[in-house]
């Protein structure tokens, strides 16, 4: 009898340990609220007329997807220019015949040079000293002139890569006349119509990131020291007509400021959101997981007397 009491002691006691630990394991803020992690006013980056948008309010796009164009008509004559003076000049700097040409006069200008010198030794008066002097100065000129002819084809390869960068110069211009979305997400504002004037840097398009929201909550600074980036946390919607019951995510940022009136430190989880059940201003609790279950210390139980 004695044993079986101790036996069911035992079993209570690491019950309501358990429970004890299962509630200190999960830390919640009832006063979460679901926001933005990113939103973004897209600019128009050069002057003109909208000419074009291919997106309304409520579209969903994607990083990269051309959502508008201003009128690039004149940028892109401007471009069609620039690409065949580049491929001009890179014709020119591929045209080895001057420089060929060049080098086998200069090679014909030496050899019939070293052949009157080599008669001139052999025998006595047989070329002249003027016509000797008339060759050597040929031979020198063919030499200068193959020379020169190297220095103009490194002219010309210099000269196709500036208009290589005058090209490409000329084709960030077009591209400056296209909005594209830099993130995935949402259009929830247009701001101009086709055919009005922009300028650079005045906003089109309003978009927002909803394939991953934040949370923000607060609570007490004892509560706050357990907290550690990274945790496990879950959203769970206060009212009940939502979609989006729970989600899960991590825990992000934990402020290493107190809050000197209520005592309270602010925190921050991302949830992830691709479903897009959750809604920026939704209000709900965020639960923490602030010891993961690898890391729970089971609780010791009594020495059996």
């Amino acid at each position: 009898m004695r044993l079986s009491h101790c036996l069911l002691i035992a079993l209570a006691w690491a019950f309501a340990a358990n429970v004890g630990a299962a509630a200190e394991d999960t830390l919640r803020a009832a006063n979460a609220v679901v926001t933005l992690i990113e939103q973004t006013q897209l600019p128009a980056r050069s002057a003109g007329p909208l000419a074009k948008l291919t997106i309304r309010e409520g579209d969903a796009v994607r990083a990269g997807d051309d959502i508008g164009q201003v009128d690039e008509a004149g940028a892109a004559i401007v471009l069609e220019r620039a690409q065949a003076e580049y491929e001009i000049a890179v014709a020119e700097a591929e045209n080895e015949f001057k420089m060929l040409a060049a080098e086998k006069a200069a090679a014909a200008a030496k050899a019939e040079l070293q052949r009157a010198e080599e008669s001139a030794v052999k025998y006595s008066k047989s070329i002249s000293q003027t016509e000797l002097d008339r060759l050597r100065l040929v031979a020198e000129r063919s030499e200068l002139e193959y020379r020169q002819s190297r220095h103009e084809r490194t002219i010309t390869k210099l000269n196709a890569v500036v208009k290589q960068k005058a090209r490409d110069e000329a084709a960030r211009t077009v591209e400056l006349h296209r909005i594209r979305a830099p993130v995935n997400g949402v259009v929830v504002e247009v701001m101009r119509r086709v055919g009005e004037w922009v300028e650079p840097g005045m906003p089109v398009v309003r978009l927002v990131r909803m394939d991953s929201l934040r949370v923000e909550a607060f609570v007490g600074a004892a509560d706050a020291s357990r907290l550690r980036p990274g945790m496990p946390a879950k959203f769970i919607a206060a009212t009940a007509d939502t979609a989006a019951k729970s989600s899960d995510g991590k825990l992000v940022y934990v402020s290493p400021e107190i809050d000197p009136v209520n005592g309270q430190v602010r925190i921050r989880a991302e949830m992830e959101n691709s479903a897009q059940l959750l809604r920026p201003g939704l209000q709900g609790t965020l639960e923490i997981n602030v010891a993961p279950a690898a890391e729970k210390v089971s609780a010791k139980k009594p020495e059996v007397q």
